[in-house]
């Protein structure tokens, strides 16, 4: 039971580290786009509700670190106006940081990033596009989630009320 357990928290613990990932790379490629007409900072901050990080910490570095410094990386870049463009840099050493051990995390986003600059005006937009139905994808099947909990625990503690129809 406990492997089963620890399976469910990595399978968790990795679309919410995919998530954060898909976030980075979207908002950094919407501020590289020349004509700004999308600004996902709201969907992001939504989204950045839904991640819930384990209160608890074992050793000196842990994935809940790793989580906390990406999803507070993203918050802060929800918070920049829109047209504002990244300093590649400054952003890439922000996530070094972020990153700290975890060096296949750190490639993954830093790749993205460093793509952008070789990718066309339309690549950039069709990639802001499919990110952008991805996170909204995640959203509704948070807010599914959050409906169908609701009704269970209803029914669950409301089963005497429910008449028998025969």
């Amino acid at each position: 039971m406990m492997n089963a357990k620890n399976n469910l928290e990595n399978l968790i613990t990795m679309d919410i580290k995919l998530l954060l990932v898909k976030s980075i790379t979207l908002l950094y490629r919407e501020s590289a786009l020349s004509d700004k007409v999308t600004n996902s900072s709201d969907l992001v901050g939504t989204l950045l509700n839904y991640i819930k990080i384990s209160d608890v910490s074992l050793g000196v570095y842990s994935e809940r670190d790793l989580l906390l410094n990406l999803k507070n990386t993203v918050l802060g870049m929800t918070k920049n106006p829109f047209d504002y463009v990244y300093d590649q840099e400054v952003l890439l050493q922000q996530l070094r940081v972020n990153c700290m051990h975890d060096d296949k995390v750190y490639d993954i986003i830093s790749k993205a990033i460093i793509e952008t600059k070789d990718m066309s005006e339309s690549s950039i937009k069709r990639s802001v596009t499919n990110l952008t139905k991805d996170l909204n994808n995640f959203f509704i099947e948070e807010q599914i989630s959050d409906v169908l909990t609701k009704a269970s625990l209803t029914f669950k503690n409301n089963r005497d009320k429910i008449k028998n129809r025969q």
